[in-house]
């Protein structure tokens, strides 16, 4: 592989590490995975980042769990790794953690715009998606009264990262389409526009979807 075939210690070692952990979809990767963070790679320079970076795909690949991510905790007892853990948090492949890091990221007031964030970026991997079918409806109940309500960078992250853009189906689209012709069709231009660009990235990978076939 392009990672086992990297120069020891080179930036390309480190960016093939980084996309083969994203990426792995077998337990065999997911093995990997594991062998990278404990160090088997020769060369591999292992920061507090890339440490993060491979639990995270760990966790939500159900290979990791909370006593690993509370050490790694008290291991980068820093900012960074607080939010980092609160990523991790929300992204385990659970229904329960997708519905508390839903939660938080939309309903708690007291978390800062880089909690929120974390809790929506654990919470919105692209591997779980089906865990996310059942925020669809709630995600469109929310988002005119989140616009209406909240300071526009809060309402915007949550309405821009919690668009269910990895649900690629032409339900999400007659959802989309049914808030706009309904309960958003009067709303705020900004929040329409916002609305509408989803749309259309929606309208693209179905085409794009529909070509692969």
């Amino acid at each position: 592989s392009l990672l086992k075939s990297a120069k020891a210690g080179s930036d390309h070692q480190l960016q093939f590490a980084r996309s083969y952990a994203a990426l792995a979809h077998t337990k065999e990767q997911g093995a990997e995975i594991r062998n990278l963070l404990d160090g088997k790679f020769q060369g591999l320079k292992i920061d507090a980042d890339l440490r993060w970076h491979l639990i995270l795909c760990l966790v939500e690949r159900g290979m990791s769990s909370r006593a690993e991510i509370d050490a790694e905790l008290e291991r980068d007892n820093t900012l960074t790794g607080a939010l980092s853990h609160e990523r991790c948090i929300a992204a385990f492949p659970t229904l329960e953690a997708k519905e508390a890091a839903f939660k938080k990221a939309t309903e708690d007031e007291s978390i800062t715009n880089w909690s929120r964030l974390s809790a929506i970026q654990g919470y919105n991997r692209p591997i779980q998606r089906h865990l996310h079918e059942g925020f669809v409806d709630r995600y469109f109940d929310l988002i005119l009264e989140t616009y209406n309500s909240k300071s526009y960078e809060v309402s915007t992250s949550i309405i821009d990262l919690l668009y269910p853009s990895y649900l690629i189906s032409t339900q999400t689209l007659a959802k989309t389409d049914a808030w706009l012709n309904g309960p958003g069709k009067d709303s705020h231009p900004t929040l329409r526009r916002h609305i509408l660009e989803a749309k259309d990235s929606l309208e693209r990978a179905l085409r794009v979807r529909a070509i692969d076939k």
